[in-house]
């Protein structure tokens, strides 16, 4: 842990880390103290087919930003990585053996 710390994002990207605060010009300005900040976290773990598709939104829900999918269907899988991504994102990260989805920035 690192308490007193500034974050920097532009966009979807943290772009500086800094102790105390630090504050670009124009900058809006979250008070997040008392609170945690984790990089999107990945299962690597999940049976999405079995899990249905609505298991997506929950999993983002809770930080789950990226997942690999371990021998589920597959084609089922990737439809809904090529349909919707993940909540109306643009997943990408698709690589063998397992299947891989991830939400923008995560």
């Amino acid at each position: 842990m690192r308490p007193g710390q500034t974050v920097v994002v532009s966009g979807t990207t943290v772009t500086a880390v800094a102790a105390g605060r630090v504050t670009p010009a124009g900058a809006r300005i979250i008070d997040a103290g008392g609170k945690y900040l984790v990089p999107g976290l990945w299962d690597m773990h999940v049976h999405l087919s079995m899990a249905g598709r609505e298991a997506l939104p929950v999993l983002l829900a809770n930080g789950v930003t990226a997942v690999r999918d371990m021998g589920g269907n597959g084609p089922t899988v990737m439809a809904w990585r090529t349909a919707s991504s993940w909540a109306g994102s643009t997943g990408r990260g698709s690589r063998p053996p397992a299947r891989s989805w991830k939400a923008p920035g995560g």
